[in-house]
């Protein structure tokens, strides 16, 4: 299979993105030294939202599950029945 070629239009779109991402200034990061006396101390305060977090929450995320499964068991059942109706109809007929 032939490899697919660039158009010119997708050529130049594309040197032009790349001609853009050249010229993009590389933001560095200065790391403070180790002897500098302008460290900053973080710490980690976990937030905490007392309204949910001081009541349970009920398990009420599965009602589809019940409700499938009312639909699969009468499918089910409806299927099986049929079945029997048709294999007694086929032997006594």
């Amino acid at each position: 299979m032939a490899k697919k070629r660039k158009t010119r239009s997708q050529k130049r779109t594309a040197d032009h993105r790349h001609a853009i991402t050249l010229k993009a200034p590389i933001l560095s990061s200065k790391m403070p030294d180790s002897n500098s006396s302008e460290r900053q101390q973080f710490t980690f305060v976990p937030k905490v939202d007392l309204a949910t977090s001081s009541t349970p929450q009920p398990a009420t995320g599965y009602e589809y599950i019940a409700k499938d499964l009312k639909k699969t068991l009468f499918t089910t059942g409806t299927i099986i029945v049929v079945q029997v109706v048709l294999a007694f109809f086929i032997n006594f007929i």
